[in-house]
């Protein structure tokens, strides 16, 4: 359970009546704030202040109005409660979780209360690039692409603990077919981030939120290839808009939990898919498959460059624990779905 507190409400409806300059990436004109779409800025925290108040403080920045930053607090004991009971910006919503829900509970809170058109999810470590940032991703959804697009993304720069940033890799276009740009993501070509992932809200929850995807790590992943796949079209911001920080954790190095994932997105793709040319899907699946592959050099990638203590023998037992199974299974799983579409056509 959670207990909803809106902070310093008695300015919101100045701020929805009155004009304001918007400044365009096509014109100069004074437009009032409720008739732009508003976006709902969605940040779930625990235990980490410092990078939250950095977060939060890169939404409050943004030159675009009709905004709304929901804070959602799971349950921290590092002084986030209080920092919040500061804040007295009339867009921010703070919800206060009685005890810690989970990542994915957490995000899904988030969306239950979100008024806004469109929604972006940010991790309290992460922090928008510039004050137009939000402005940008709202008029890419209204951009001259020829067709309705799913979600928009930009590029983001990655940013390490010690605070050194690099820019990560950029696509080659603005308005990418869906499953080319899931093949592109598999193929490690291009990435997409939540941080940097703009979505209509209704999408989201007409998904059943992110709650609904059988995935550990890759919920937000599922969440974009199944909307993207819906769509057909998805467009890209082609400048870093969001910072992404980059944690020397190994709970993201797990091959049993990364198969299981990519599980999870297998199972998107061939829900989505059935009116997609049999060419285009056996393309995503052979890069879902080389992406099956890199999952254990991932693995033992990261476990020899931040666990000093863990030898590459112990790595590759861990490696060969899991990958006769992997293997076997998601063979067996993809030649089983591609049964499934042959009978649907």
């Amino acid at each position: 359970m959670y207990i909803m507190n809106f902070i310093n409400s008695r300015d919101k409806a100045a701020m929805q009546t009155r004009a304001v300059f918007l400044p365009s990436l096509k014109s100069n004109t004074a437009v009032p704030v409720a008739a732009l779409p508003k976006i709902s800025v969605a940040i779930p925290t625990f235990n980490r202040l410092l990078l939250l108040q950095r977060s939060l403080d890169s939404v409050l920045k943004q030159n675009y109005p009709n905004l709304e930053i929901i804070v959602s607090d799971n349950a921290s004991e590092d002084g986030t409660r209080e920092f919040l009971d500061r804040v007295s910006d009339p867009r921010v919503k703070v919800l206060r979780h009685q005890s810690n829900v989970g990542m994915v509970a957490n995000w899904d809170s988030c969306l239950r209360v979100a008024t806004g058109t469109y929604f972006l999810l940010m991790s309290d470590d992460d922090a928008l690039e510039d004050s137009s940032a939000i402005q940008e991703f709202v008029h890419a959804f209204n951009g001259e692409y020829g067709c309705e697009v799913g979600i928009v993304f930009s590029d983001v720069l990655f940013e390490r603990s010690d605070g050194i940033v690099l820019e990560t890799k950029s696509g080659k276009q603005t308005l990418y077919n869906s499953i080319d740009l899931i093949t592109s993501v598999l193929s490690n070509e291009i990435s997409v981030f939540p941080c940097a992932t703009v979505f209509r809200t209704k999408d989201l929850t007409d998904l059943g939120g992110y709650g609904v995807f059988q995935a550990t790590l890759a919920v937000d992943a599922c969440a974009w290839m199944s909307v993207a796949l819906k769509y057909g079209s998805v467009a890209r911001v082609p400048k870093p808009l969001s910072i992404y920080r980059v944690h020397q954790s190994l709970s993201s190095s797990s091959v049993e939990i990364w198969s299981a994932d990519y599980m999870a997105m297998c199972d998107v793709i061939n829900l989505r898919t059935t009116q997609i040319p049999e060419h285009k899907v056996r393309s995503l699946e052979k890069a879902m498959l080389s992406a099956w592959n890199g999952v254990p050099l991932g693995y033992l990638s990261r476990r020899l460059r931040y666990d000093k203590d863990f030898g590459i023998l112990d790595s590759l037992k861990e490696i060969f624990k899991y990958r006769s199974r992997i293997f076997t299974t998601t063979n067996a799983k993809l030649v089983f779905q591609r049964l499934l579409r042959s009978m649907r056509y």
